[in-house]
């Protein structure tokens, strides 16, 4: 069960195909609620990350693929379950879109767009 949020792009795809590409809505499974996750709704984690905030990563991650990291979509919603949940993991209040790290790369697409 989870929280359904909505997915807001900016008109291009930088994720690679990543899950929010294809999605209206993500289903963010650690946050209350009464929906489960589908093809349309793909599953996704909020999780903290090293710059005292917090991103939607996917559940299901491909192998041998470098990532996840920002593909250039967010997710936010009106419900106060989702706010509560990142304050719950940062220890103060957070207002705003969240980041989604769903895209993935190969690694040798990885080392070439490093360079």
């Amino acid at each position: 069960m989870g929280l359904l949020v909505s997915v807001y792009k900016n008109g291009r795809d930088s994720t690679a195909g990543g899950d929010s590409s294809k999605a209206v809505e993500i289903c963010v499974i650690n946050v209350p609620g009464p929906f489960e996750p589908d093809d349309h709704t793909p599953a996704f984690a909020l999780v903290p990350n090293a710059l005292n905030s917090v991103v939607l990563k996917p559940v299901h991650e491909p192998d041998n693929m470098m990532g996840p990291c920002f593909g250039g979509n967010y997710a936010a919603t009106s419900d106060s379950r989702f706010d509560e949940a990142i304050e719950e993991m940062l220890g103060h209040r957070f207002y705003g879109a969240i980041p989604i790290h769903d895209r993935f790369d190969s690694w040798e697409a990885y080392d070439y767009l490093s360079r």
